[in-house]
């Protein structure tokens, strides 16, 4: 059986299923993607919590530690230990570990507003003299984009709140 559409032009039945199933099936490629580009949406978000959760996870253990070990707090006083290999040891957990945030917010896994609370932190981290000596021992270890972002925080000054806000 054929349709005739023009004289000079014939479709036959074959034609126009063929046509059909190609729609269909670009309608299900599309509609495939849309699918996986809402599970990826899904998936990034998942990946963020994950990494805000490890992120706390470690900050709340080495905090733990110090306060656990009053000589190891001290150092947030930028009060010296008399155990050298101790403090070494925990200021260089720190490092590792502001290269992890780091890495997270680089990746897009750590919202800006996150960040920024948590730059306040390693600014005022980085400003204690024991932490500037260790940092300049060790920066060679830590890539180049992450020493850059360090030495930017000389220059970083967080907004500290005034006493008689709301007055």
């Amino acid at each position: 059986m054929e349709i005739s559409v023009d004289p000079a032009n014939t479709l036959k039945i074959q034609d126009l299923v063929s046509l059909a199933l190609s729609l269909l099936a670009l309608c299900v490629s599309v509609a495939t993607l849309l699918y996986s580009i809402r599970q990826v949406g899904l998936l990034h978000g998942q990946l963020k919590v994950d990494a805000d959760l490890r992120v706390a996870a470690v900050s709340r253990e080495l905090f733990a530690m110090a306060f656990q070990d009053a000589e190891l707090f001290n150092l947030f006083e930028d009060k010296p230990l008399l155990n050298k290999r101790k403090e070494r040891h925990y200021v260089q957990m720190w490092f590792n570990h502001i290269q992890s945030m780091w890495n997270v917010h680089e990746h897009g896994l750590m919202s800006d507003a996150e960040w920024y609370s948590n730059m306040k932190d390693i600014s005022v981290f980085f400003s204690l003299n024991i932490v500037k000596k260790y940092w300049e021992e060790s920066k060679s270890f830590f890539p180049a984009n992450f020493v850059q972002f360090i030495t930017s925080l000389k220059d970083y000054r967080p907004e500290i709140p005034s006493d008689d806000v709301g007055n």
